[in-house]
């Protein structure tokens, strides 16, 4: 019996390592790109993982098993852009990519607006 526990500790063990390495930071928040005039763009994505380990034991006894085991594990990773983190000179934004609804759409191009129209008062009164 015990050997059959350690089969699945193994099994558990494992799968739960590979996702690790699949999901690692740099997955969530890319490795930054500087371009040519200095701007820093650094890449985000969402990471969903689902996983799954089933075991059992079958009914009969074999002389050779005395307890067989059957066991399986599954999952599944998906990585989704949600958008990208920009330093420049004038400060640093994030740049949302996600599908959205047209309200949500419309709200990010409103304060995206009044952003650029504060800043250009504040440049005419300096």
């Amino acid at each position: 019996m015990e050997n059959n526990q350690n089969y699945l500790d193994e099994l558990i063990n494992s799968s739960i390592e590979k996702i690790k390495n699949l999901a690692e930071t740099n997955t969530i928040i890319g490795d930054p790109i500087v371009s040519p005039t200095g701007k820093v763009i650094i890449p985000v994505s969402k990471v969903s993982v689902g996983f799954v380990v089933g075991g059992g034991q079958y009914n009969s006894v074999n002389k050779k098993l005395p307890y067989p085991l059957a066991g399986g594990s599954g999952g599944g990773l998906s990585v989704s852009p949600i958008g990208f983190i920009i330093e420049d000179d004038e400060g640093v934004k994030f740049i949302d990519v996600e599908n959205k609804t047209a309200y949500q759409t419309i709200l990010n191009l409103a304060n995206t607006l009044i952003n650029k129209l504060d800043k250009k008062v504040n440049e005419n009164e300096k």
